[in-house]
């Protein structure tokens, strides 16, 4: 799928300061183009694409590839409801570039392996023209679940083990951070998209479908009734779950479904 109002957004200077961070101070772009890979129906909610990179490094050419998510670039869904598109895009971008280094360092000093998440090399918030480039993971054979069939049992602890170990590396950092001095040092972490008329718009109809489909599979009352008691309660719902409440305030991943989650096979002797 193709957008190619959001890919004007990619500019030759973005792409040469990832690449920079890429392949060293000494690359130089000479060229890159945009390689579209998602789909219609894929649900991204920003519009991801790939690119294709041409540069000089000494006297030597080289080729590379990146993934960019981009400001969409829709229409506002609603006059009432704020755009909360620059705030999804610092939050994503910073948490990349200025937090997720920190967490890493707290886990490989606890003798694990790094965080399961992709390289970064740039993101930019400018208003209306909000990106971020990150490393070509599909190089190292990653692939994406069918999102339709779910995950099976073995996939989905994978997942639960990586969130997991992003959970237990800010409880560490806690040890030596409290609350305000995050508040202080990333403060974007505390900007909250789910609250207000955001969530009536997102969850409203979601729960309707939800109730549809269990009625329709039977056997799950109990489950109705909890739904029935929560849409006129949402908001408070919401910020009762989202609430600090020690010993288990930990940084969360934000979008945790299977578009954003890719998994390889690895290769064995």
């Amino acid at each position: 799928m193709d957008n190619s109002k959001a890919v004007e957004i990619i500019s030759n200077e973005a792409v040469q300061e990832a690449l920079r961070a890429d392949q060293g101070e000494d690359a130089t772009l000479d060229s890159w183009k945009n390689v579209p890979f998602t789909k219609k129906g894929d649900n991204y909610a920003s519009f991801v694409t790939g690119i294709h990179v041409n540069y000089t490094k000494g006297d030597q050419k080289g080729e590379c590839s990146y993934v960019v998510k981009i400001n969409p670039c829709r229409p506002q869904f609603s006059g009432d409801i704020p755009d909360y598109t620059p705030m999804v895009f610092e939050k994503e971008g910073k948490f990349y570039l200025e937090l997720l280094p920190e967490l890493n360092q707290i886990i490989m000093q606890s003798g694990q392996k790094l965080l399961p998440f992709p390289k970064c090399y740039y993101a930019q918030y400018t208003e209306e023209k909000q990106m971020v480039i990150f490393e070509d993971i599909r190089l190292k054979g990653f692939k994406m679940t069918d999102r339709r069939k779910g995950m099976d049992l073995q996939h989905s602890i994978l997942v639960m083990q990586g969130l997991g170990r992003m959970h237990a590396a800010s409880i560490i950092m806690q040890k030596e951070k409290s609350i305000d001095d995050l508040k202080t040092l990333y403060p974007y972490l505390f900007n909250e998209l789910w609250s207000g008329p955001m969530l009536e718009m997102m969850f409203t109809q979601s729960i309707a479908t939800a109730k549809e489909m269990l009625s329709k599979v039977g056997g799950h009352k109990e489950a109705i009734n909890w739904l029935d008691k929560i849409v006129p309660n949402i908001s408070e719902f919401f910020s009762k779950n989202l609430a600090f409440v020690p010993p288990f305030n930990a940084i969360c991943h934000g979008d945790c479904w299977s578009n954003n989650i890719l998994f390889r096979i690895y290769p064995f002797d």
